[in-house]
Formats: structure tokens, sequence, C-alpha cells
């Protein structure tokens, strides 16, 4: 969706919020961790612990080259192992202290001395490599800090989720029959209530990530955990979420038949510890090859980053690669951009250029003031009092960025329901920002405000114009004027018309995008005949039949009066 620049602020130069989640504090400038040690000389914001009497810090290394390995491939799988062989061998990976050895991406988590750490080699954007230069293009970067979405209290006002289906066009969509069924969509959030009605027997497949060394927060009370009632919900985000998305209540949801993945990686509190968690989750997606149509993470990283950060930290190079993947299948990861009232900044995964960012407006089409700006926000929907599904059940009202990003997700589920699930999303995505209003934020940053109706009415529902008939003419003075009313536009406006004009010899082509069309420089006193054709988004109609003969000619102009009263004297 968006073009960026490779580049990204220095990793170091990431502010952070200071917020108490139970498991960070900041303390006369310098960030600790209860229960863990830290030194003022350590670089801001690691994640460090001590253990065995070692302090340690956690990284994520990645062993990345020009060519990537194919991660579904025999070939491809064994290339990601022998990388990540090579990172264990490299940098002294102890079984014990690894965290996540992803199984597509050549990237491994793990916890390293901060002495071994500190000797590496530290490049220019605050990563270190290895010193043998057999390893060198091993990146390691430490993890600065943790995230989720601390969530909005809901302002006062209207605008439930009956209001902003409308807005986005979902309502209408509905009623064409287009509800989600039949396509698949994964909330990765802090789960999900699978006891609530409004998801009754859609939650096809449950897993979670969720590390913590303070203590791992799956429900099982592990770090990770697949099947059944491994996706509950202990927090009412992630409910509230997948409400929005595909609710199927008294008040729908965006995308109310489709099937839902629930993915656990937020915990009580609706924070993670390590990204690496949400890496961990898309690539286990990806690897179930579940056909989904997109990925909603209504999350975030309390750090943010000015522009792109795709090639930044060795952490956000592998979420980078495990999106990457994900679109190879054609779906493509929705996020939030997060409510920080950040100007020309978004958090992790929002600053990747490969994720669908998604800002938040109110039912006036006003851009929140929560909402981060940025020009890399690629969407926005409401995102202000939205009321969907409550852990417990019933339903509850939240307002954020998050309520946004998945109006975005359920619509495009909707749009690929309609087209019969033939175009890629990518281009439904790309048709959606075509038409949709344009709305902008108090620091000038712009985007459209996501109608899904709009793009289904006006670019694939829609046809070429029907053929011209309603044509007369005028001609003078070298010049023909052809007007017209056209009968259809194909659903889509008109936005040009052109003629074609012949004496027989020579051919004159003039456009427009309003009636009269003028076609000039040509001869007086010669004939000619024209045809019309019309231009939508769509497509050109078929050229109208030929006019009759059309004859221009001088223009004359009336006697001035006093000559014509001197001649009747």
């Amino acid at each position: 969706m968006r073009s960026r620049s490779d580049a990204c602020s220095n990793v170091c130069l990431a502010h952070f919020r200071a917020v108490f989640l139970g498991a960070v504090v900041a303390v006369t400038g310098v960030w600790t961790f209860p229960g863990f040690a830290s030194t003022a000389d350590k670089d801001a914001g690691w994640r460090l612990q001590v253990s065995e009497g070692v302090e340690k810090v956690l990284v994520t290394a990645i062993r990345s080259r020009k060519s990537q390995p194919n991660p579904v491939s025999k070939s491809g799988l064994e290339l990601v192992a022998q990388r990540q062989s090579a990172i264990r061998l490299a940098l002294n990976v102890a079984d014990g202290d690894i965290v996540h050895q992803y199984r597509h991406i050549p990237a491994i988590t793990f916890w390293m001395p901060v002495s071994r750490f500190q000797s590496l080699e530290s490049d220019n954007r605050g990563n270190r490599r290895p010193l043998v230069s057999d390893f060198s293009d091993i990146t390691v970067s430490a993890e600065v800090s943790g995230g989720g979405d601390p969530g909005l209290t809901a302002s006062s006002g209207s605008g439930g989720l009956s209001d902003s289906r409308d807005i986005v066009g979902a309502e209408e969509l509905h009623g064409l029959g287009f509800t989600g069924d039949g396509l698949r969509v994964a909330i990765v959030d802090s789960g999900i209530d699978l006891d609530h009605p409004d998801f009754a027997n859609r939650i096809t497949a449950e897993v979670c990530f969720c590390y913590n060394p303070d203590g791992d927060c799956c429900p099982d009370g592990s770090s990770d955990q697949s099947g059944a009632s491994s996706a509950v919900d202990d927090h009412g985000h992630g409910t509230h979420v997948a409400g929005i998305c595909a609710g199927n209540g008294s008040s729908p949801g965006v995308a109310p038949d489709v099937e839902i993945i629930a993915v656990k990686t937020l915990d009580s509190s609706n924070s993670f510890y390590s990204f690496s968690d949400q890496t961990a989750a898309l690539d286990w997606l990806y690897g179930q090859n579940l056909n989904l149509t997109a990925v909603n993470m209504s999350l975030g990283t309390w750090s943010s980053y000015a522009g792109a950060c795709d090639n930044s930290a060795s952490w956000m190079q592998a979420a980078y690669l495990a999106v990457e993947n994900l679109r190879s299948q054609g779906t493509e990861v929705v996020v939030s951009a997060m409510n920080d009232s950040k100007v020309n900044e978004l958090p992790m995964p929002a600053c990747l250029s490969n994720t669908i960012a998604v800002g938040a407006t109110n039912d006036s089409d006003v851009v929140a003031s929560f909402s981060n700006s940025s020009p890399f926000v690629d969407f926005f929907a409401p995102g202000v009092s939205i009321v969907a599904a409550n852990l417990g059940g019933g339903s509850t009202t939240k307002t954020g960025t998050s309520m946004a990003a998945p109006h975005v997700t359920g619509g495009i589920a909707l749009l690929a329901q309609a087209l019969n699930n033939e175009v890629p999303i990518a281009d439904i995505l790309d048709a959606v920002a075509s038409v949709s209003p344009i709305v902008t934020d108090s620091h000038g940053n712009s985007g459209p405000r996501v109608d899904f109706l709009l793009a289904y009415q006006e670019v694939f529902a829609a046809q070429a114009p029907a053929v011209l008939d309603n044509i007369w003419v005028d001609a003078i003075d070298g010049a023909i004027y052809l007007y017209v009313i056209p009968s259809s536009d194909g659903g889509s406006p008109i936005t040009q018309y052109t003629a074609t004009c012949t004496d027989g010899i020579s051919v004159y082509v003039a456009s427009a995008a309003t009636s009269p069309i003028v076609v000039s420089g040509l001869d007086n006193d010669t004939a000619y005949t024209c045809t019309l054709t019309a231009t939508n988004a769509i497509g050109t109609s078929s050229p109208s039949n030929p006019t009759a003969a059309i004859v221009p000619s001088e223009r004359v102009y009336g006697l001035p009066v006093w000559l014509i009263f001197e001649a009747t004297q």
C-alpha cells in the first residue's frame, strides 16, 4: 500500500512513554524493570534480567541476506534452520535462553549476557554485529520496550457500531448479501470471550504467544499454548475488537459471518513484554496456511519511530519478514496507528511499510486528536465511542485506533466476498483508497476514510459508461461543439469525454471533462462526421454512432446600426 523511504530514525532516538503497567517503571530517566537489575550505563529501555548471577539483555538476532529463503519450501525451511544455527554458533546461544526460535524467519529471540552484547561491534543504527567476518551479516538488537494498548476512556457522545457500520458502507453491503461468509480473519489481541454469543461457532482455531519472565501469560500459565481455550480473553480488549470486526449479535459487526482465528498475545493488563510474541504469532499464522483474508493487530509498542522502520532493529526486521510471508499468501496485516497524539511518528508495527496503519475518526469525519499523525497512516475509520462485544457478555463502549482498525479488517472481508475472493486484497485496498473521502488531521496529514460501499459501487460493481446517443452539435469558425447528456455513467462518474472527427482524410481528436467537447483547427466549408466516447474509472464506452455531416462556416456578424441607418436613407 505505502511507498516509503527505507530510511528510519536511529532506534536510539525512539521516544518512550513513562507508564506503569506493573512491569515497567521510569525512575530519574533510567528505565528499570521490577525484579530485574539495571545499570545506568545501559542503553535506556533495554529489557534486562539477572539469571544465575549473570545480567542478561533480551535480544533478537537475524541473519538476513539479499536473497531471502522461500519459507514454505523444504529447501527454504532448511535454509532458515541453517541461518538460525549460524546465529546460535556465532553468539553462543544456550537452549535455556531462547524465547522464540521462528519457523519461517531466520531469526531467534533470546537472553544474552550484557557483557557479550556490549562486546559486539555497534553500527550507526544502534544495532550490533559479531566481529567475526563470517557472521558479519548477523544483526543483533536489544528489545527496548514492551507495548499493548492501555485504551482510552470512551468519550461522551453518540456513535455506536450501528452508526460506524453505515459510515464505512458495511450496512448496505450486508443488504446486498455480503457479510464475510466463507472468509477468515485472525484477531491478534488479548484473546476473545469464547462464550460470548456474538462469536458462536465461528472461532475455528486458537493459539497463544504470551511471554513474560515474571510469569508467562497464556491461559495455562505457559508462554505458548495452542488448541481449545488457548485464546481465552482475560482483559476484554480483544473481545471488543473482534466484536467490531466480526460480531454477530443484536448490533452486528462489520463482517458478521466471517470465520475467526483467535490469537492471544496480550496479557490481563492488555500489554506484551516482548514484541517477539507478535512476530511469533504472525509466523505461526503463516505456517498454518489458513487462507486468511486479513490479520488485525490493534496494538503497538510504547516506542515510536519517524519513517519506515523495516530495516532498523533486528526485531523489526524479523517482524517485517513475518508480514511479508503472510502477504505472499494474499493476506494483509491491518494495525492501529495508536493513541499517543504523536506527530510524524508511528509505533511498531504501524511503522512497517508493509502493514496497513489505521487512524481514528469520529462520526463527523473529524480525525480524533489522540490518533497518531503521520503521512504513513494508510486509512482512517471510526474509532470514537464504538459499542461492541464485552467480556462476560453484552456490549460496552470503547474509543481508540484499536476500534478503527477492525472496521478495515472486516470491510476487506466484505469486498473479498463480493468479488468471489478473486481480487487480490492489495488491489481491493487500492480501490478503497481511490474513492474514499479524504480527511485531514490538525497537523495537515491526510488519508482516506474507508468507504467500502463506494469502492464496490464505483470500482467493482460499476461498468464502463453506456454508448452515448443524446448528442447535438454546433459548428462555427473552424470548430465543432459537441453537447451530450449521457444515459448511464455505468455506476462510476464519467471523468472524460473524447470526440473524434474526420473529413475522410484527416482525423481530429479532442477531450474534455464536461460537455461541450470542442474540436478546433478545422476547415470552414468542409464536411466532418464525429463520434464520441465517455470514460470512467472502469473503462471507456464504445464510440457513438457517427453524426450527420457537420460543416463549420465563418461567423457572419451583423452590420453596425449606423450603417444600416445610412443605407435606408
